[in-house]
């Protein structure tokens, strides 16, 4: 019947009113409407408050147009959890069904997923019952993060820690560079969920190719240029100035990531910003300043003189 209803309002060009009915619709606790179908009844709703605002006879459209937007984010993280845990659900099932010794402890999960799962496609819940109840407890570290986001929550440390939760649970290096790649083209350039100098570090950390590291980021985060370089460059700045492997790592990835930069100005690929004379002159002035000190000086050098961006942007460095 209600459905039956908004269809009828929207008909009548009774937007507002209709949009109430499907946010209505939407929050039914029940499991004969989905959770697809509650984010679809949504977005419905939002199209008709959307229409609704500006009428002179709905003062609380705008209200309502923004309490509907606030609900399709948590919505949209909810479908993220339930997505993770069915995919942990299916990953499960084969463990049981591959080792019977293991059989009844994990049934036991099984059961306790099948019963979380039924709760996320029943209800809609508060970004708080989300994290706590289920992307905490079942360690849904990129729900985490998009959370985070959602609710603008700024505990650094915490971010911090579930960052390094996902990166330390992939040790193979494609696993991880793909995990970066998506969350930072989801994220990115927020800062708060996308630490690119914490990142930038824990990759290094790894080990991993410089010149990998550098060309995810400007590739798929399409991190410019400028901005991975005064990341980079505190990397120099937090290690010890005893030259080792992981500084020659750092090194590479600053080599790699200026001739980049080279190349994306000759080709006319680099943003306004990284053509600005005034951050020019700092990515300069950064280098010169590290070549001045021991254990830096021939290696960096050797970078202004290869990207030779003092030659390239000589009219703008005037």
């Amino acid at each position: 019947r209600l459905d039956l209803l908004w269809r009828h309002l929207g008909a009548k060009k009774m937007h507002f009113e209709a949009a109430q009915k499907l946010l209505e619709i939407a929050v039914l606790a029940t499991p004969a409407i989905s959770l697809e179908k509650k984010f679809g009844y949504l977005s419905k709703a939002k199209i008709h408050a959307e229409t609704s605002v500006g009428s002179e006879d709905y003062s609380n459209s705008s209200e309502l147009l923004s309490g509907l937007r606030d609900r399709i984010r948590v919505a949209n993280v909810q479908q993220a959890i339930f997505r993770a845990l069915e995919s942990l659900k299916e990953k499960t099932q084969k463990r049981v069904d591959r080792n019977e010794r293991e059989a009844a402890d994990k049934r036991k999960k099984l059961d306790d997923l099948e019963e979380r799962l039924h709760e996320l496609n029943t209800n809609l819940y508060s970004v708080s019952d989300l994290y706590n109840i289920y992307a905490r407890p079942f360690k849904l570290y990129e729900c985490q993060l998009m959370i985070f986001e959602c609710s603008n929550y700024d505990d650094l440390k915490l971010i911090e820690k579930v960052w390094e939760k996902i990166l330390g649970k992939k040790q193979i290096e494609d696993f991880v560079f793909e995990t970066v790649s998506e969350l930072g083209k989801r994220f990115y350039p927020s800062d708060l969920v996308f630490p690119l100098r914490l990142i930038c570090q824990k990759l290094h950390e790894k080990r991993f190719l410089p010149a990998k590291v550098v060309n995810v980021m400007i590739d798929d985060v399409q991190v410019p240029y400028h901005v991975l370089f005064f990341d980079v460059y505190h990397l120099f700045l937090s290690r010890n100035r005893q030259f080792n492997l992981q500084q020659q790592d750092v090194y590479d990835a600053t080599d790699v990531l200026l001739q980049r930069w080279a190349e994306g100005v000759r080709s006319g690929n680099a943003s306004i910003r990284d053509r600005e004379a005034s951050v020019l002159r700092k990515v300069v002035e950064c280098l010169r300043a590290l070549s001045a000190q021991e254990y830096f000086g021939n290696f960096l050098q050797e970078f202004e003189d290869l990207v030779n961006l003092t030659h390239i942007h000589r009219p703008y460095l005037k």
